[in-house]
């Protein structure tokens, strides 16, 4: 059952677009990073059409509907939790209009810097002279380079976000595609060029190589974009063979098979510093791992046992055991 909870103590109602927010504080790098962060969870509680609540909720996080429950307190046991957090704008929180100008165009030089030069070979300086801003500009906005770092960071992760969200919208309506194997062509083929031609590989060899520095924006980052993604698959492939419609006996384990079918090879040499394949290129790996897929788990066919219990239901054994 789908619902929309009142807001408790301490809690407000955003009536523009149904969210039951809860303030949090914010570290001092988020205060200087310019940001005021919002997190709303939401809970997908068990159903017996569990891609169909996870789609109608989908549907309210990213283009503003009322379906899908908003839950501020204890999570029910057995529980989905996907969260999203959102930044305010500079304008809209009152910034002078001038101020979030140089604002963004100090994060698009910084992300330019840091992408191409990493962490510790870039300087305030060449963020600067990217920006065509003062080093003082700079240093009016972020207190120092570790500041501009995160913020600059979690803008990008922002935008991975978004097209995560994008992605998992096609994926959830594979619960009403007629032809299931065109269905997920069109999932794979968006799926592996937004990971393989746009941003993210250079977001994720940057955030891998500082990701000991920053653990936090690593974690921030797995959790919003590729668990989500993965999660989402696990979802829908388990609601499709209880429909009869797929044969999959592990899906969080199709769910990454899927996923390093349709582009693994190719992101394991994109985070190797090898520039991205040609948009020809992805689309066929993309196609070929589908075949592949669907070979394995179409309808009818018998599902391979389960690595994690084993073939017969028992716990497999533990080579690190």
């Amino acid at each position: 059952m789908v619902r929309q909870l009142e807001p408790g103590p301490g809690q407000r109602q955003h009536q523009a677009d149904h969210h039951v927010e809860r303030p949090r504080d914010h570290t001092p790098a988020q205060q200087a990073a310019g940001h005021r962060r919002r997190r709303v969870e939401l809970v997908l509680r068990h159903d017996p059409h569990p891609l169909l609540l996870h789609r109608s909720v989908q549907h309210r996080w990213s283009y503003g509907s009322p379906d899908g429950t908003l839950v501020p307190g204890p999570h029910p046991e057995g529980a989905i939790v996907a969260s999203a957090e959102t930044h305010d704008d500079d304008e809209a929180r009152g910034e002078d209009p001038r101020a979030a100008r140089s604002r963004q165009r100090v994060l698009t030089a910084a992300t330019a810097c840091f992408l191409a030069h990493g962490y510790d070979a870039s300087t305030v300086e060449q963020v600067a002279a990217e920006a065509g801003l003062a080093k003082r500009t700079v240093f009016n906005l972020y207190a120092d380079k570790a500041s501009l770092f995160r913020a600059a960071l979690e803008r990008s992760i922002d935008t991975a976000e978004r097209f995560t969200g994008e992605l998992l919208a096609h994926v959830h309506e594979l619960a009403g595609a007629r032809d299931l194997r065109a269905g997920l062509g069109r999932v794979a083929e968006e799926l592996a060029l937004t990971v393989l031609a746009g941003p993210v590989v250079p977001l994720r060899r940057l955030l891998a190589r500082e990701g000991e520095r920053f653990p936090d924006l690593l974690a921030d980052y797995r959790r919003r974009a590729p668990e989500a993604v993965l999660v989402a698959l696990a979802s829908t492939f388990a609601a499709l063979t209880e429909r009869g419609r797929l044969a999959v006996a592990s899906p969080e384990l199709a769910a990454e098979q899927f996923a390093f079918l349709v582009m693994g090879a190719d992101l394991d040499r994109g985070m190797l510093g090898e520039p991205p394949p040609p948009a020809e290129r992805i689309r066929a790996r993309a196609a070929a791992g589908v075949d592949t897929f669907w070979r394995a788990h179409r309808p009818g066919q018998a599902p391979a046992p389960d690595p994690e219990t084993g073939p017969r239901g028992g716990s497999a054994t533990s080579s690190t055991s």
